[in-house]
């Protein structure tokens, strides 16, 4: 199949971004209204300032997300002369909001040149992602942001520095969010193996990883599975891999490109990375030459 491209298409250049802009009206309403009893914001709140302070992660500075986490916003809210208050980090959780959605909306623009398509991908992922809204600051929306720029670059044509920036997106959220982060790592290695040839030691690394893929949301939600909601979220979850793994051990079984492989060691330049403490001890550093 043949991926377009958005550029030379002013239309529905406009057409996605007046859409944008009027969402972006609406979830500056809803985010900046909003507040869940539950929500630990301030917390996150505390953590950047204290982070931005030159506080070591893990040492003097308590948290149970990933350095990804501090170190993208940190560079983020640097360049932007941001705070890290309550409007300033709300705002940003709405970049990422929007940013996410555009994203997805793009890749399916570059897959079959359908405003429409394009235009309901943008509303619907959006309003599905509104869940943003109840833990503004949280991880969660620069994970969606993450995870739509790796679906835009699954669209562009197999280049050796594009899968490279593929595996560098995928060991940053890991590096963000652990939970999430393993999914993307098992289905990254899940699609590597699916697609080199076939061998007795590759498949059966291959079923190995598919049943991890498919055990994960139970393990994951394991403590929890006594709740309804949480079982549910459970089962869709383990329906939803499973399809999925049957969709595609149907398709092609063609050898991947070795472009494809530099998947690898790009997710590794990041997800192999164990010096949390370093991150944060050069963090003013950093500050100065940006």
């Amino acid at each position: 199949m043949k991926i377009k491209s958005l550029s030379g298409s002013l239309p529905h250049t406009l057409v996605l971004a007046g859409l944008t802009c009027g969402l972006g009206v609406w979830g500056f309403f809803k985010i900046m209204t909003a507040f869940m009893p539950y929500d630990d914001e301030g917390m996150l709140i505390y953590a950047l300032k204290n982070f931005f302070d030159g506080n070591i992660l893990y040492d003097e500075l308590t948290t149970q997300y990933g350095p990804g986490f501090f170190l993208i916003n940190g560079w983020i809210m640097n360049i932007f002369r941001l705070m890290p208050t309550h409007d300033h980090t709300r705002l940003l959780s709405l970049a990422y909001w929007l940013i996410g959605s555009l994203l997805l909306a793009i890749s399916v623009f570059r897959l079959n040149r359908n405003i429409l398509t394009s235009a309901i991908t943008l509303l619907i992922s959006f309003i599905i992602s509104s869940v943003i809204i109840n833990e503004p600051g949280h991880p969660q929306a620069l994970m969606y942001a993450l995870i739509s720029l790796f679906v835009l670059g699954i669209t562009f044509s197999p280049k050796t520095m594009v899968f490279f920036l593929l595996g560098i997106i995928s060991g940053l959220c890991i590096m963000v969010k652990i939970n999430i982060g393993i999914y993307m790592v098992l289905a990254t290695g899940w699609t590597i193996l699916r697609f080199l040839p076939p061998n007795i030691l590759g498949k059966s690394i291959l079923i190995f990883l598919g049943l991890c893929l498919m055990a994960l949301p139970a393990v994951l939600m394991y403590s929890k599975l006594s709740n309804p909601t949480y079982l549910l979220y459970m089962l869709i979850s383990t329906i939803g891999i499973m399809n999925l793994i049957i969709v595609s051990l149907r398709q092609l079984k063609k050898p991947l490109a070795f472009h494809s492989r530099i998947l690898v060691p790009g997710w590794t330049c990041f997800s192999l990375c164990r010096y949390p403490n370093l991150i944060s001890q050069k963090w003013n550093e950093s500050l100065r030459i940006i």
